[in-house]
């Protein structure tokens, strides 16, 4: 995990605290990254810690972020909650990263 305002997506949260994670695919197949239920501003996933972004959403009021992505079996990507800074909070928001495979249909 990884903090403080190292990364920038193009779609906002510019100069805002941010993390990252490392994650891998367990198998190949679409997956949907989001932060339901948090404040976080944004979300994007990268290729690696200055890889190219593959996706990027921002929240919005009664929407949280939400990236869906196909990825290969072993793709380690980098996702990053970005925007945790609230003017209300001296401290950065707690959120909740999820990852769930989307099923075929």
């Amino acid at each position: 995990v990884r903090s403080g305002d190292g990364f920038q997506g193009t779609c906002g949260a510019l100069l805002q605290s941010d993390r990252g994670h490392l994650w891998t695919a367990p198998r190949a197949g679409t997956f949907v990254f989001d932060t339901a239920g948090s404040d976080a501003n944004a979300l994007y996933v990268l290729t690696g810690c200055r890889g190219q972004e593959l996706g990027c959403a921002a929240s919005t009021p009664g929407k949280s972020a939400s990236v869906k992505l196909t990825l290969a079996q072993g793709q380690t990507v980098l996702v990053v909650v970005d925007g945790m800074a609230r003017a209300d909070q001296a401290v950065p928001i707690r959120y909740t990263l999820r990852i769930s495979e989307q099923g075929s249909r």
